[in-house]
């Protein structure tokens, strides 16, 4: 499935569009950008491509860029346009954007180890067979093969492929140079000459592209991302943006640096090296992987670093982290160290306003609000806290709600009743918490594949397991497979 992705492009504080990347071909549009942003959200966008284009051809920035990942904290920005140092991408990423854009990849990839790969996408802009920079203004000097296998050595495969002769000139996509980068080992956006709907078709059908990035044709509405056509991207449900492919997610229990897994969160098990067991699911197609530092809470420390950075140095797909957060700036160090998203559960229930001190900081899609319940005769559902260790006075559902209106971007629920047993998930608890208006993983109690197809049936956005993962039980190409032929709008590998 490949998500639409609106791009806007800013020259002086305006919206324009350029013909084949000339700045004398410029087609200004009477749009003020903070309004058409909103008109995207309220589409059905997620994730929106913004390009500086006054640091693309090196003239005096306006900072207007700047502000809109704390203006739309609930949609997800990736920024690109002279970002020519690596200072200028530290500092776009410490302004909220998801992920940068950008030709220095190609022009010094070396500069750029170090950074989480997965908020790297590599700017392969093509005239023909040769990659042009500095605002598509010269040619670099080094083969196209050599500078894909510099930036795939250093683990950076998330690209952004633009045929310049295609783009803003509602040609069609440009599919050669999309497939030739697709076929080299990068996960593609592919942008330039989107005309209409129908031009996702090709582009499907090209393993490893990802996403395709429109500019022109929204702007002169020729695609509307109201169409329910639209939606192997995003889709409204009460009123709040979900991604309608269903999600598998392995996860990893972490402890003293080694994965270990119980039966409702004791006897734990040795069960290996969690960068290693974590890029087997990459190659296996997991469409994400969280890690719980289950130990951080109770020991009263905070996630341990070393394996999260080497994590963000294997893993292409995205990794939460969660264990031992207690403060905002907890999440910043830990998306710096290369996580897509932080979970956070203990902390969360001692002072509730951490939830919103971190989703007003990063971003709302950046929070993962964990919470681990038991049945209870008192309360229906009662929350746990300190890796299952004590109980609170919260009932669950009340707690859920709270969680959402405070801003977290999705919620972890786990059944510790069910955990570890393989007796399937507690269908009437996401039956209940899937009313609500945000993301919510299912977690505990898989034991076979038609659980999974049950929680999702359920109403849950992900499924999680560990166990039948980690021991190989249930591949999770396997799972996939039985999903999809179920019905079930599932993720292919890679996309």
């Amino acid at each position: 499935m490949i998500q639409l992705i609106p791009s806007i492009d800013l020259l002086s504080g305006r919206i324009v569009r350029l013909l084949h990347g000339d700045f004398d071909q410029v087609t200004y549009y009477d749009l003020e950008p903070t309004a058409w942003v909103q008109r995207l959200l309220d589409a059905g966008a997620t994730r929106i491509h913004l390009v500086d284009l006054d640091g693309a051809f090196g003239l005096a920035r306006q900072g207007t860029f700047k502000l809109f990942p704390r203006l739309f904290p609930e949609a997800v920005f990736q920024l690109g346009g002279g970002l020519r140092s690596r200072a200028a991408i530290e500092e776009a990423l410490d302004h909220g954007f998801e992920a940068v854009v950008g030709t220095l990849a190609v022009e010094q990839p070396r500069e750029l180890a170090g950074l989480p790969p997965q908020r790297v996408i590599c700017a392969l802009d093509l005239k023909g067979d040769r990659i042009v920079t500095k605002g598509w203004q010269a040619e670099s000097e080094c083969e196209s093969t050599d500078v894909f296998e510099s930036l795939l050595t250093l683990g950076f495969r998330r690209a952004l492929v633009t045929d310049v002769s295609r783009d803003g000139a509602l040609a069609g996509p440009g599919l050669e140079a999309t497939r030739w980068v697709a076929k080299e080992g990068f996960l593609v956006q592919a942008s330039g000459g989107l005309r209409h709907l129908a031009d996702l078709a090709p582009l499907g059908e090209i393993e490893g592209v990802v996403g395709a990035i429109t500019g022109k044709a929204l702007l002169e509405g020729r695609i509307d991302l109201a169409d329910p056509a639209t939606r192997t991207g995003p889709v409204h449900r009460r009123g709040r943006l979900l991604m309608p492919a269903k999600r598998i997610i392995p996860c990893l229990d972490v402890k003293g640096g080694r994965t270990v897994k119980g039966v409702r969160f004791e006897n734990l098990r040795d069960l290996g090296d969690p960068v290693a067991l974590a890029a087997r699911y990459d190659a296996e197609g997991a469409d994400e992987v969280c890690f719980l530092d289950i130990s951080a809470s109770e020991e009263q420390r905070g996630t341990q670093e070393a394996w999260v950075r080497q994590v963000a140095r294997t893993l292409a797909i995205p990794f939460t982290v969660g264990g031992g957060v207690r403060t905002a700036d907890d999440v910043e160090r830990l998306l710096r160290l290369g996580a897509d998203k932080v979970a956070i559960n203990t902390a969360a229930v001692r002072r509730p306003g951490l939830v919103r001190e971190a989703a007003d900081r990063v971003g709302g899609q950046s929070i993962v609000a964990a919470v681990d319940v038991k049945r209870d005769d008192d309360l229906g559902w009662r929350v746990w806290i300190r890796g299952g260790q004590e109980a609170t006075d919260l009932e669950a559902l009340a707690w859920l709600r709270e969680l959402e209106r405070l801003g977290a971007g999705e919620l972890l629920l786990t059944s510790m009743d069910r955990d570890g047993t393989g007796d399937g998930f507690d269908l009437e608890l996401l039956r209940e918490a899937s009313r609500l208006g945000i993301p919510v993983i299912a977690s505990g109690g898989a034991g076979e594949e038609a659980h999974f197809l049950a929680a999702l049936e359920a109403g849950a956005d992900a499924v999680l397991a560990a166990t039948l993962f980690h021991e190989g039980i249930l591949p999770i190409p396997k799972l996939k497979a039985f999903l999809r032929d179920a019905g079930q709008a599932i993720r292919l590998e890679g996309s």
